[in-house]
Formats: structure tokens, C-alpha cells, sequence
């Protein structure tokens, strides 16, 4: 059989609701840490003045790269399931639900494949395959399936025209040798996915960052270096009278965050002055 194009849904595909690809508050924080290493900002310092400013981050355009870049792995998967060369596929869009009660956002794709080598593969699996339907559609809470379980059914590529068929059965194939592929398969697409390119600094920062770099930000770091010393050296003469180091851990802690404060404050203002 010649080779045919459709548009189903990518296999395999966690979604980004609280999964591995969203941008979440621990990849916001891993940029913020890097900005602070390849800057040489205190750390203390970035995340208070990131606790009143933020980040502005571009989710559609972030979400359609994750998205083909998922898609293009699982070109490669089948391709090598398929043993077949010509398996071409392309991200479309993103469909996302009104609610994630009970489900998650789909990629939609298209694919070009030979159908009589999917056919083939799900007979040589047949016993699976039709667990694998079993599973995924019988009936739970929140959930009401569309399509029954007959196998012949879903291998009659005359019904692949409807958007979730083909998905579904190839969703099946790729995990008969990944069976964690919406795991395995997310790792490899975030590494190929470069979070800053969609991360925008607040306004002025960046001119902030450049004009300081000749000097490595050391006024900065210098006025923090002194100023955070100053509450171990209060800590050390109270200890030289006899006071017991314990009392002072609050006012430490106290005089510690003031400082992080004080400067933050100072930076946000250099910041919005070449914002102006």
C-alpha cells in the first residue's frame, strides 16, 4: 500500500499541565540561579528583587517548540517500529481543554506512514493490542469513551480519518519497546529546547547587566560582602561579653534579610533608570 498522509493526535504526549515540559516555578528558579552565576550577582540579592519583578516569559511560542520537538522523536520512534523510512511527521497545533479535570493538552499532528506497516505491526502484537484498547477505553469516572474495543475496527484504515484513531494506535506501537515514553520521550525534547530564548528580563535589565560587566558588578558585591559581615560582627562582640550566641540567631537572620532588602531595592533602582 502506498504511502498516506493524516492528521491524528502525537502519541505518547504528557501535555504541559503539571508535567516534565511545563514552565514551572523550578525552571523559572534554575534561570534565575543562572543569571546570578553567569553574572556574578548574589544569589540572596536576585531572588528578592525577582520576588517583586517579574520574568516575562513567551508560553505559545515556548509550547509550539516543545511540541515539535516531541513530534520529531516520535518520527524517530516509529520509523525505527515501523522499519519504515518514509514516516514523516509535523507538529499543527496545540489543543488544550477548557478544564484539567480530567484531561490534558494534545498535540495535533500530521503523519505520512505507510498504513499496512501500522497494520501489521498491531497484528504481530494483536494480544496486546487488544489489552492495550481494554485498557484505555473502558469505561471510568470522568470518563465515557467514544469508540468500542474491537481491534478490526481500529485496523481498518477507512476509520484512521477520524482525529484520535490513528494517535491512539500509534501510541500503542511506540510503547511496545518505551513503555515510559511520555517520560522518556520528554527528557529528550527539553533537551533540545532552550528556555532563555523565551524569557524576556524586565525592562532595563538587560542594558543593567551589560553596562555592569566590565566591572563584574563588584560595587554591588562589594557593598553586600560588607554589609552581610556586619551581623556576625555584632554576633562576635556579644559572645566577647559573655552573651550566648543562641539570643542573637533572630536578630541575625533579621539584620541578614534587611540587607538582601536594601540592596535588591538598589539594583531595581539602577534597573528602572535605564528602563527611563
Amino acid at each position: 500500500m502506498p504511502t498516506k498522509t493524516f492528521t491524528t493526535i502525537c502519541p505518547c504526549f504528557p501535555g504541559f499541565y503539571e508535567s516534565y515540559l511545563s514552565f514551572d516555578g523550578d525552571r523559572e528558579q534554575d534561570y534565575i540561579d543562572r543569571l546570578a552565576e553567569n553574572w556574578d550577582i548574589p544569589h540572596d540579592i536576585l531572588d528578592e528583587y525577582f520576588k517583586h519583578h517579574e520574568l516575562d516569559f513567551n508560553n505559545a511560542e515556548y509550547e509550539a517548540a516543545v511540541a515539535t520537538e516531541f513530534v520529531e522523536f516520535v518520527e524517530m520512534e516509529l520509523f525505527a517500529r515501523l522499519n519504515d523510512r518514509d514516516v514523516k511527521a509535523a507538529f499543527v497545533r496545540i489543543s488544550s481543554p477548557a478544564y484539567y479535570n480530567f484531561e490534558t493538552d494534545k498535540v495535533v499532528m500530521n503523519i505520512k506512514l505507510d498504513p499496512e506497516k501500522v497494520i501489521a505491526k498491531c497484528h504481530e502484537h494483536y494480544e496486546d493490542f487488544s489489552k492495550y484498547l481494554d485498557e484505555r477505553l473502558s469505561p471510568r469516572s470522568g470518563f465515557i469513551p467514544f469508540y468500542g474495543t474491537n481491534p478490526e475496527w481500529w485496523l481498518d484504515a477507512d476509520n484512521w480519518n477520524e482525529l484520535p484513531v490513528l494517535g491512539l494506535i500509534l501510541d500503542f506501537i511506540v510503547r511496545i519497546d518505551l513503555p515510559d515514553a511520555e517520560w522518556d520521550l520528554s527528557e529528550l525534547t527539553m533537551e533540545q529546547v532552550d528556555l532563555d530564548e523565551y524569557i524576556t528580563l524586565p525592562k532595563g535589565m538587560d542594558e543593567f547587566l551589560y553596562d555592569n560587566v566590565e566591572n563584574g558588578l563588584d560595587e554591588l558585591n562589594r557593598e553586600y560582602a560588607r554589609l552581610m559581615r556586619q551581623p556576625y560582627l555584632y554576633l562576635e562582640a556579644m559572645e566577647k561579653q559573655g552573651n550566648p550566641p543562641e539570643k542573637y540567631t533572630l536578630e541575625i537572620r533579621r539584620g541578614k534579610a534587611r540587607v538582601i532588602s536594601e540592596l535588591a531595592e538598589e539594583m531595581a533602582e539602577r534597573i528602572a533608570g535605564y528602563a527611563s
